[in-house]
């Protein structure tokens, strides 16, 4: 379970039923159960149950809670930052659409989440709020970063959250948390809290942390430059101490990264301004892809990296072999593509979110 988690700014009630579902009730702070006002970041005119559109706005659902594993509650998923989805990748390859819903284009999307039936895309400084059929609920101002916007799973609230101890750190670092355990990559320091916030290092010295993220088996995997210019993925347990995992990735022209590793089981996922680098466990070079991606990626739990960019939604799996799901004419993808609990595929692109289905 995580950790508690200290409100940043007042908890947002996208739908007013959500109280009588067990979430919190709405209070101020821009927090709205309709659509906001119109021209504002966070509205939405219109949405269509359907991806023929046209329709009138019908009423949305009530809120209703996952039973089990299948949301994605915050950015990179979850709150160990591994992109790393519960549910596994379309046994179809044929996309359908079943709805668009547009976006006002101030919103400027980032990431999409989804608990239950609620479809949340967040955007630079606000979020607006859906159904799975992509009728509108609420929206409201982001009271922290978008990455720190989340869905509670269970009364379909919208809140920006920061475990305590993270709230405290410098925004320069990069942290990933699982349980009481808070893992923290920085400028030459790669290293893990416990639930009072005492630190443990792991590796002090001459590098830059670019990224981390944490497995399922409670594993940190922090992506480095170190001192000589190279990439590298260092990976240690969060629970205990111990010996420290190190993959060589190389030298790269375009070494920038935005996104912390990308874990699956039997691959690890770096994404770079150009290009996409997928690693096996032991550090065996699996497949590269060169390419900016628009959009960005996640890893199903059968291990296939759903990765958006342009009109297109790909599916790559272990050995490299691409499939594509998704191609819209006229699109550019803006977010990273997700997979709700009943494993429809849900992303942003700059005034629309899509929703699909497959055959």
């Amino acid at each position: 379970m995580e950790t508690s988690l200290r409100a940043v700014g007042s908890v947002l009630s996208i739908l007013a039923v959500a109280t009588a579902c067990g979430g919190p009730s709405a209070t101020g702070g821009g927090a709205s159960s309709g659509a906001a006002p119109t021209g504002s970041p966070g509205s939405t005119t219109s949405s269509s149950s359907s991806s023929s559109g046209g329709a009138s706005p019908e009423k949305p659902d009530p809120f209703r809670a996952t039973g089990g594993p299948g949301d994605a509650v915050c950015a990179f998923v979850r709150p160990e930052r591994s992109s790393h989805l519960d549910v596994a990748g379309p046994r179809g390859t044929h996309a359908r659409a079943t709805f668009r819903a547009p976006l006002d284009p101030a919103l400027q999307p980032v990431f999409v989440l989804a608990a239950g039936n609620r479809v949340v895309v967040v955007g630079k400084s606000a979020w607006v709020a859906f159904d799975d059929h992509g009728r509108p609920v609420g929206n409201g101002k982001n009271e922290g970063a978008s990455a720190d916007v989340r869905i509670d799973r269970g009364g379909g609230a919208v809140a920006s959250a920061l475990d305590d101890r993270v709230a405290k750190l410098d925004v320069s670092h990069k942290v990933a948390v699982h349980g009481e355990h808070v893992a923290i990559v920085s400028q030459g320091s790669f290293r893990v809290l416990d639930r009072g916030g005492d630190p443990r290092a792991v590796v002090e010295g001459t590098f830059e942390g670019l990224g981390v993220a944490i497995d399922d088996a409670a594993v940190a995997h922090a992506l480095v430059r170190t001192d000589t210019g190279e990439l590298a993925i260092w990976s240690a347990p969060v629970t205990y101490g111990g010996s420290v995992g190190r993959k060589k990735l190389g030298r790269f022209r375009h070494d920038h990264a935005d996104v912390p590793p990308i874990l699956g089981r039997t691959m690890q996922v770096v994404v770079l301004d150009d290009r996409i680098l997928a690693v096996a466990p032991d550090g065996k070079r699996l497949w590269e892809r060169i390419g900016a991606l628009t959009g960005g990626a996640t890893m199903t739990a059968d291990d296939r990296l759903l990765a958006a960019s342009d009109a297109t939604v790909i599916a790559i799996d272990v050995a490299g072999k691409v499939t594509k799901l998704v191609d819209e004419p006229r699109v550019v993808f803006v977010t990273p593509p997700i997979l709700d609990v009943r494993g429809a595929l849900l992303v942003a692109s700059g005034q629309t979110l899509h929703g699909y289905s497959f055959d």
